[in-house]
């Protein structure tokens, strides 16, 4: 029970870091003078695409993680405890 509660956290802790990723490289595509070099400084990327391509294979990461975490739940014994 103990690693199919941490998956369920980890599901959404990488779930909001990929959301932040792709809300950071979306503003930065359409918000910035310099898109790319705004990128480099503010994501580590090289541009702005890559940060939300990023964003968005993290972003499948974390359903894959809580899918898992609900697979395993489901497979619990009823009986057994928390």
């Amino acid at each position: 029970m103990f690693f199919t509660k941490m998956a369920g956290v980890a599901a959404w802790v990488i779930f909001v870091l990929a959301v932040i990723r792709l809300v950071m490289g979306f503003l930065l595509a359409f918000g910035a003078d310099d898109p790319t070099a705004a990128a480099r400084i503010y994501l580590g990327s090289g541009t702005t695409g890559e940060a939300i391509d990023q964003g968005f294979r993290w972003l499948g990461y974390a359903i894959i993680f809580g899918v898992l975490s609900e697979i395993s739940k489901s497979l619990r014994p009823s009986g057994s405890p928390e």
